[in-house]
């Protein structure tokens, strides 16, 4: 059984690494970090966690990889969340990710105007958005 790389493409799909896509994750999160997979891994992705017939698969390669990609992410997340979660996925990601509108929830935070005249700083961002990178 071959071992699946990661998000990062370098070293095998763990949590221990952070690299990975959890089948318990939001159906967002799911298409999210699957969306970030590198054009040249997505392929691999389909081999090994996709049913998608090989000669599907290579009219794919034909076709604009952000429009594979997208087939590749709603295949998976519909596995775990039906077509319905998958579509909303799908709407969500393209929603806040590629037409920047403003996401359905945010988290909200108060700092104090002593905070900044003090010289702190705002703590670290503790979760990153769906796709590990923004």
């Amino acid at each position: 059984m071959p071992l699946l790389e990661g998000l990062d493409g370098v070293q095998k799909m763990s949590k221990s690494y952070g690299n990975y896509v959890g089948i318990n994750e939001t159906p967002e999160d799911i298409f999210g970090k699957l969306m970030s997979v590198s054009d040249a891994m997505m392929w691999r992705y389909f081999e090994l966690l996709t049913r998608i017939p090989e000669s599907e698969i290579a009219a794919l390669r034909a076709e604009h990889p952000m429009e594979a990609k997208k087939r590749l992410a709603r295949t998976i997340t519909a596995q775990y969340y039906g077509d319905r979660g998958a579509t909303d996925a799908a709407e969500h990601f393209a929603r806040v990710h590629q037409h920047r509108d403003v996401p359905d929830e945010i988290e909200t935070a108060r700092v104090p105007a002593d905070a900044a005249a003090g010289g702190k700083s705002l703590p670290p961002k503790v979760r990153r958005g769906p796709c590990g990178s923004c």
